[in-house]
């Protein structure tokens, strides 16, 4: 009882935020619940300083609220998607995936990318944008800021990348097949994906939707290998392991089970719902702890990072459609 009522000042005020973000996110063009839940946390958390009675829940919500969201992300990745494309689809997907990661890890040291921003944006450009950050944050930073400003540079690019990408496709004057590939192959998120796929034709949509589907399905895997290289990187004593955080552990296991076992429809929207708002009410945490002053010192060569990065990838991509298509 006295653990319940010190977490819930600060739960409280974060679900509160975010059922208000769950609600207006959807009205408002170019945003999301989440990112407007980001938004909204980095803006009461300048204006109101809080009494200490809050900290407790709000560092709660940005904590196990968020391990536990990554486990109900698990029920979205369906590794069954790595045998439904043909062979240069899988081809350019998982080549372009493992090049970009390591142009992260050498960017990042040249770039003097601060913290570990530089390795979450690479890795959310590569797989899955939000999601990806945000299960590989808590793995290889204590500090929930760079979770947040990594969030932000994220959905900043992927949501002008849902723009930009038909300009590209149009110029380069590729077919129905080359645009998918290009579409679900470089923007960062599935809503990226489909809000760029859906001012094509529906061959296009297809192509690019299948994409995206099998970068979620490299999650797991890719989760595995980076965050070791990563925390070998920051500690140059560790040594590779597979021992994992109890939540990565329950994600895998949750993946690997929606893969071989035909789940309902309403069963996988429901976790997917609780999912998401979960998330809403962690991004309301994370962004309550970031100050306007570090997110201009920080976010400004994030964002150049992350600019970088996805020209990079976009780069490679075409490069591999050229070869195989």
């Amino acid at each position: 009882m006295n653990i319940f009522s010190s977490l819930f000042p600060g739960i409280l005020v974060t679900g509160l935020i975010a059922f208000i973000s769950w609600f207006l996110g959807p009205l408002i063009p170019g945003l999301n619940a989440v990112i407007l839940g980001l938004l909204l946390g980095i803006l009461v958390g300048n204006v109101f300083q809080f009494p200490e009675k809050f900290s407790g829940g709000i560092k709660f919500s940005s904590g196990k609220i968020l391990e536990f969201t990554i486990v109900m992300l698990a029920f979205e990745v369906n590794l069954g998607e790595l045998s439904q494309v043909g062979f240069p689809i899988l081809a350019t997907v998982v080549s372009t995936i493992i090049l970009l990661l390591l142009a992260t890890l050498y960017l990042g040291k040249k770039m003097s990318c601060p913290g570990a921003n530089g390795w979450l944006i690479g890795f959310g450009t590569a797989i899955c944008g939000t999601s990806a950050i945000s299960a590989l944050g808590p793995i290889i930073t204590k500090d929930k800021a760079q979770i947040g400003i990594s969030l932000a540079v994220i959905n900043i690019l992927g949501g002008l990348g849902i723009f930009f990408a038909p300009i590209v496709v149009k110029l380069l004057g590729f077919d129905a097949v080359q645009s998918g590939v290009l579409v679900g192959g470089s923007l960062h998120s599935m809503g990226h994906v489909a809000g760029a796929a859906a001012l094509f034709e529906d061959d296009v949509r297809n192509v690019a939707i299948s994409v995206k589907l099998v970068r979620i399905a490299l999650l797991t895997p890719a989760l595995i290998v980076f965050s070791n290289i990563v925390n070998k990187k920051q500690n140059s004593e560790a040594n590779y392991s597979l021992k994992l955080p109890t939540y990565l552990v329950l994600f895998i296991v949750v993946s690997i089970f929606v893969t071989f076992v035909d789940l309902p429809g309403a069963f996988l929207l429901f976790f997917k719902s609780l999912g998401a708002f979960g998330l809403t009410i962690s991004m309301v945490a994370i962004g309550m702890g970031i100050s306007f002053k570090n997110l201009i010192q920080s976010g400004g060569k994030s964002l150049l990072f992350g600019v970088v990065i996805f020209l990079v990838f976009i780069l490679l991509i075409l490069g591999m459609i050229h070869l195989l298509f």
